[in-house]
């Protein structure tokens, strides 16, 4: 049986844990149980299940700035269009029942970018460019 080969500490890893601010280390410690501070040159890597966690922590906190960062530049009928399209491809889909469309976008998009605040208008405009009546 092939055995992975092991990853080891390079200089500029070693570099870049010594510039950890300490509430960078508290948050890898809480989420990973462990800490890569006492790490040296040469030393293995062992990555787990704590370690997951830190990257998926992670991604989402950028993911989230970076929605952020979006949410001035791009116009609110493409953050609507966005929102129905999430909807339909990566949530519950457009409701069959017209009575409730539009609540479940609304909670939907809500859910998904609350700073926008978008409105029932805007999120029934995107509805209908999608083919759905909202009333």
């Amino acid at each position: 049986m092939r055995h992975p080969q092991r990853s080891r500490v390079q200089a500029e890893l070693a570099k870049n844990l010594l510039t950890w601010s300490r509430a960078a280390a508290r948050g890898w410690h809480k989420l990973a149980q462990r800490s890569p501070g006492h790490l040296q040159i040469g030393d293995v890597v062992e990555l787990g299940h704590g370690e997951l966690l830190v990257a998926l922590a992670v991604t989402k906190s950028l993911t989230k700035e970076a929605n952020e960062m979006l949410q001035p530049a791009l116009p609110r009928d493409l953050w609507a269009d966005l929102a129905v399209y999430d909807l339909i491809d990566h949530g519950p889909g457009v409701p069959v029942d017209i009575t409730s469309r539009l609540r479940k976008l609304r909670g939907y998009a809500r859910h998904f970018s609350t700073p926008l605040s978008l409105t029932d208008e805007e999120l029934a405009r995107a509805l209908g460019r999608r083919g759905f009546d909202a009333y």
